[in-house]
């Protein structure tokens, strides 16, 4: 037997093998659309696969944590600096700076901030941000990636105030005090107590605890206490109790942190280990047959601070040429010069020009650290074509992975309706401007100076746009309930245990979606894989192998694409009889013939608690399909409806009739009525009915038909005389005799439905 084990045993093997079939496992479609070839090559500047990472950092968590007793003082959020050496915060006996005293004062870092940007030329800053100041018991702490071969990332140094106090702080006296790695450039770390002999009076204001000159006591504004042109010293403690000062505070009985035996603060600095985790994201272009396209989706992780455009605000170049020309390369340059940036990379799809047609979809897998803020959120953008400059993107970061490293994202989507116009291009959809309609070099449309905002839309057919064109005929993402773009996330399909025992192997596994599928090669170096057995949405199972078994692996199956159209066949079940509408039931109990239409949410030919239309009135009374069907014909025209469906009635009920019809994604609502005859203007029906809820087309579904009053005739029995109801009265539910049954109404029969196709 072959030597199984050189492939199971190794996860990282099995990884590899799962990432080769995640990358390559969607083959050519043999659709026109996906075959066509265009000058969009030279149009698309594509980066595939480029990645931009944090090399050679080291990430290390400071966290500060408040050791005070409960009612003792608090401390501001720290600042922290790393660099090398040779920052001198301040010197005892000597005076204060501006920046130590508006940290000292008020807790303000910025001036400290740009003191340091602008005598440190590669250091590291920030402030340990916290919801107000760190209360006692209470602890905050913050990443930061270092260099160890850095010589600006060597030393540490810290301030921050201590409050309620005039100008009480705590920081670092000597800027080579506190080294992070040892002379051979191993991280060692800090882990340094606070005394209360490390609280040190900046000397800038008068220590007279008065409220409004004290932060957390009454002050309101900065900088109000009475100023003392004091030196730098260590603060003798607050005013003794009666004085009328912090400590006669009932919130701050404890805060003289002159009578603690022990420390007042920890500061530590510790290294974070990365948790890399392989996620597999799928990117899909969700638009129907003959609908938009997606150009490469550009993907950007980092920490949650950046943000790729503003609605209402003008585009950045980086922007444009991404929204005009898919070009993702200024993008790439920009992302990188972004202080929370990650890593990023580039979703192409395996067709050529590597676009994504409609109903295309790619896996990716991208290695990311789950402990690295840098890779907990994730931007996305690409270019809606046809178009001069479409585009989709999230405006807000959507969060990957949560402070602990868990995995939110599952799944995120955009319709038609989130489409953004980059205000940079005139929407005229000249050929020779438009990608994919016939333009051969980048950046060659009419430029426009607009703000970012929501597309509204092609320019409607018979101008010469994109709507006439035959292959984006459903192209109108303004459509209400236009499918567009859809993103999954999932961690990385992996073994975890193997066992070959008695003719059989037994594997488990993690990650991935359901259903999976395990599948064998005889050698590694052949072409196609085998399926064994049938997908399974379980996480494990076991096989028989044989002598001609090699290597295996698991997949993921992914799902086929939900299809843009879908065929249907309704059957009208009639059940009216003098058994279950016994009361004056008439002698030829009928029904006209269906008339109806396929549309979407945007429109209604009826519906409870309306007025009928001629249309409807005439079908109501008479059961003729006319006016009604020209209503349908001018929906269509108007683009909320799309097909007119008209079959058969039931010349004597009980009985049935069926009629087939087609729906579309972007027409997914259906409407079908028939004259209950005879009867003063009695019909049944349904109205809007959503055959493609939650995006996935119902394979079955069975609907009771109510009798419905169309309030134009106001007779009451079947065979009531005509008596037109002036002015016309709400269409309603029929609940009155003679539609009764021992006091219920009891429906005139069923509409059937089932998935042909």
């Amino acid at each position: 037997m072959k030597n199984i084990k050189n492939i199971l045993l190794s996860r990282r093997a099995n990884r590899s093998i799962c990432r080769l079939k995640t990358n390559s496992k969607y083959p050519e479609s043999t659709s026109p659309k996906d075959r066509f070839r265009q000058t969009v090559l030279a149009i698309l500047i594509l980066l595939a696969g480029t990645e931009f990472l944090i090399a050679d950092s080291l990430q290390v968590r400071v966290s500060v944590e408040n050791l005070m007793p409960d009612k003792g003082a608090l401390i501001t959020p720290p600042w922290i600096g790393f660099h090398g050496g040779e920052f001198n915060l301040f010197d005892s006996g000597k005076q204060a700076s501006e920046a130590l005293e508006s940290i000292a004062e008020d807790g303000n870092p910025a001036g400290i901030s740009m003191n340091f940007a602008d005598r440190v030329s590669s250091g590291i800053d920030g402030v340990l941000n916290a919801f107000g100041p760190i209360g006692p018991g209470a602890s905050v702490s913050k990443d930061f990636f270092l260099d160890s071969e850095d010589p600006m990332h060597q030393f540490l140094s810290f301030a921050a105030m201590v409050i309620p106090s005039n100008d009480a702080f705590i920081g670092s006296e000597n800027p080579t005090g506190y080294p992070l790695f040892n002379d051979n450039r191993e991280f060692v770390g800090l882990n340094l107590m606070i005394l209360p002999q490390d609280v040190y009076d900046a000397g800038v204001e008068v220590n007279d605890e008065i409220p409004e000159n004290t932060p957390a006591l009454g002050q309101m504004t900065p900088n109000t206490g009475q100023d003392e042109n004091g030196l730098i010293r260590v603060h003798e403690g607050h005013m003794p109790a009666g004085a009328e000062g912090i400590v006669d505070h009932e919130n701050f009985p404890n805060a003289d942190f002159t009578n603690l035996n022990g420390p007042i603060a920890r500061i530590q600095v510790s290294l974070v280990q990365p948790k890399w985790i392989d996620v597999t994201f799928r990117v899909e272009n969700q638009a129907p047959e003959n609908g938009v396209f997606l150009t490469p989706v550009w993907f950007g992780f980092h920490d949650g601070s950046i943000q790729v455009f503003e609605k209402g605000q003008p585009a950045s170049g980086a922007l444009e040429r991404i929204a005009e020309d898919g070009d993702a390369s200024a993008l790439n340059e920009w992302f990188v010069s972004q202080p929370g940036f990650g890593t990023q990379t580039l979703v192409t799809s395996n067709h050529q020009p590597p676009v994504f047609s409609p109903g295309t979809s790619r896996e990716i897998t991208v290695q990311l650290n789950a402990n690295n803020p840098h890779h907990r959120y994730l931007s996305f953008v690409s270019m809606v074509i046809p178009s001069n400059d479409a585009f989709i993107s999230n405006m807000e970061p959507i969060q990957v992975f949560d402070e602990e490293g868990k995995l939110l994202l599952d799944s995120y989507s955009l319709g038609g309706d989130k489409v953004l116009d980059a205000g940079t291009e005139q929407n005229t959809e000249a050929a020779d401007a438009t990608p994919l309609l016939g333009q051969m070099m980048p950046n060659t449309g009419a430029m426009e100076s607009e703000l970012i905002r929501m597309h509204d839309g092609f320019n409607p057919k018979g101008s010469g746009g994109v709507l006439d064109d035959p292959r984006f005929g459903n192209a109108d993402f303004t459509q209400p309930d236009y499918p567009l773009f859809s993103l999954q996330a999932s961690p990385a399909l992996s073994i975890t245990s193997q066992k070959l025992e008695d003719g059989s192997l037994t594997l488990e596994w993690i990650g991935g979606r359901p259903p999976y599928q395990v599948q064998q090669k005889m050698m590694l170096n052949d072409i196609e894989w085998m399926n064994i057995g049938e997908p399974s949405e379980n996480s494990s199972g076991t096989w028989p192998v044989d002598q001609s078994q090699a290597f295996f692996r698991v997949i993921s199956m992914v799902k086929e694409p939900e299809p843009s159209s879908a065929k249907y066949r309704l059957t009208f079940n009639a059940t009216w009889s003098s058994t279950t509408h016994p009361d004056r039931f008439p002698n030829n109990p009928h029904f006209s013939g269906l008339i109806g239409a396929t549309h979407n949410n945007q429109g209604q030919f009826w519906e409870p608690g309306g007025l009928a239309t001629r249309g409807m009135e005439n079908m109501a009374e008479t059961g003729s399909k006319s006016p009604l069907q020209t209503e349908i014909q001018t929906a269509i025209q108007s683009g909320w409806a799309d097909t007119l469906i008209s079959g058969g009635g039931i010349g004597l009920s009980p009985g049935s009739v069926s009629v087939e019809f087609t729906m579309n994604s972007s027409h997914s609502h259906l409407t079908l009525v028939s004259m209950i005859a005879p009867s003063p203007d009695w019909f049944i029906g349904v109205h809007g009915y959503n055959l493609r809820p939650e995006g996935t087309w119902l394979d079955e579904a069975v609907i009771d038909l109510d009798p419905y009053d169309a309030g134009t005739d106001s007779g009451i029995n079947y065979t009531s005389a005509n008596s037109d109801t002036i002015p016309k009265a709400p269409i309603s539910r029929l609940n009155t005799p003679p539609v009764l049954n021992e006091g219920a109404v009891a429906a005139f029969g069923t509409f059937q439905l089932q998935r042909l196709e």
